[in-house]
């Protein structure tokens, strides 16, 4: 499981057309971005750059030879997990 994760993030990570290129310090960057969200979504918030969620994804207890530490996956909601996080943008 552990070694598919890391080989499905690769493969996310090198798939040009799922680039997220987050430029915060170009001023034309982020007005592009936070009028694509307010297009989007009416909101009245003004300086939206990325839309963040995640889910933790309950699991069985990790092998100690395939994880460094298997404390590590141990998630505040009781059970192991792995957390799983994503940002989008407007598109």
């Amino acid at each position: 499981m552990y070694n598919c994760l890391w080989e499905v993030i690769d493969a996310v990570n090198s798939t040009a057309s799922l680039d997220f290129n987050f430029m915060p310090g170009d001023p034309v960057w982020r007005r592009q971005t936070a009028q694509g969200f307010k297009r989007s979504r009416k909101t009245p918030s003004d300086n939206v750059l990325g839309a963040i969620d995640g889910i933790a994804v309950q699991e069985e207890q990790p092998l100690a030879r395939d994880v460094p530490c298997a404390a590590d996956y141990y998630s505040r909601k009781g059970f192991y997990a792995l957390n799983t996080k994503a940002i989008c943008n407007a598109q």
